[in-house]
């Protein structure tokens, strides 16, 4: 061999040892994300099932409502669904008008709340399950009248183990939910 044929081989053989080291590199950046995608993909479905109906109450939850005004023949009553795998133990409900403008509530009217103190243990909801709520009877009917432009009607209920309350939107329904 000459002088040149070993500058050129030599040459090829740092070209193949660049492209192997880059090769390495690339593939162990690979292994490294499949490693965090499979450690991370169990917390991840462990946090969406913590607290996923914090996000979407209306997938973990649905309601249906029967508003009798004026006559006061039958009751008005709300009915509260549990959509997910858990029971839930639900400590306060009341129902609210809300207001929204733009990503804030502006304004918040307590319509109906209960007559129990928050000592007292509420209910629980069997997964899959249902809770009535009477909120108008007889002698006291529900007058709900017409929705106010810009406002919704909403159930708010507390959870065990849960700071803030979760909001429900009973009336109007909106082709999203």
């Amino acid at each position: 061999m000459n002088a040149d044929e070993l500058a050129v081989a030599t040459l090829r053989l740092a070209e193949r040892q660049a492209l192997a080291a880059e090769a390495q590199v690339f593939w162990s950046a690979v292994g490294s994300i499949l490693t965090a995608v499979a450690v991370l993909f169990p917390v991840m479905i462990g946090l969406w099932q913590a607290f996923g109906h914090r996000l979407f109450p209306h997938r973990a939850f649905g309601s249906t409502y029967t508003f009798v005004g004026g006559g006061g023949e039958l009751d008005s009553t709300i009915t509260l669904f549990n959509r997910l795998n858990v029971p839930l133990t639900i400590i306060w409900w009341d129902i609210v008008w809300l207001e929204f403008k733009w990503w804030k509530i502006t304004h918040e009217a307590i319509v109906v709340a209960p007559d129990v103190p928050w000592e007292e243990p509420g209910f629980t909801l069997s997964p899959h399950g249902s809770h009535t709520f009477t909120v108008g009877t007889e002698h006291d009917p529900f007058e709900w009248g017409r929705e106010p432009t810009g406002r919704a009607l909403y159930l708010r209920f507390y959870i065990v183990g849960d700071r803030r309350p979760i909001r429900l939107k009973v009336y109007p329904k909106s082709l999203q939910e």
